[in-house]
């Protein structure tokens, strides 16, 4: 048995293993070292994960509730951030549509959308 300090930075106890490979005392550790990773290196992209989760939370909502149409007004109470898009296309009507993952918003007028699934 060899004893090893844990690689998660807020943990950092002492544990005894046979492997030596081992850099975590379990999985708890692993993960949580590997979000403090993601967060120092790659906040951003994190943030926008993020925000795109909350995203289609708030439209499967939407939809399980048959409202499909929605302004952005609606949006903003919901605290959608418009800044997360998945991606963004124009459709065969040459309507723009923003992209959250399995749902669509389809720019109709200025502020009002219709939601579609894709």
């Amino acid at each position: 048995m060899k004893s090893i300090t844990c690689g998660n930075t807020e943990c950092a106890k002492v544990y005894q293993t046979k492997n030596p490979k081992k850099k975590f005392c379990g999985l708890i550790c692993k993960n949580r070292a590997a979000y403090l990773f993601r967060q120092s290196h790659y906040s951003l992209e994190e943030k926008l994960a993020k925000a795109r989760r909350k995203n289609v939370k708030i439209l499967e909502k939407l939809w399980l509730k048959k409202k499909t149409r929605v302004s952005t007004h609606d949006l903003n109470i919901l605290d959608f951030d418009f800044d997360a898009p998945i991606m963004a296309f124009t459709d065969e009507e040459k309507m723009k549509v923003f992209r959250y993952e399995n749902f669509g918003l389809k720019l109709i007028k200025q502020n009002e959308y219709e939601l579609v699934k894709l």
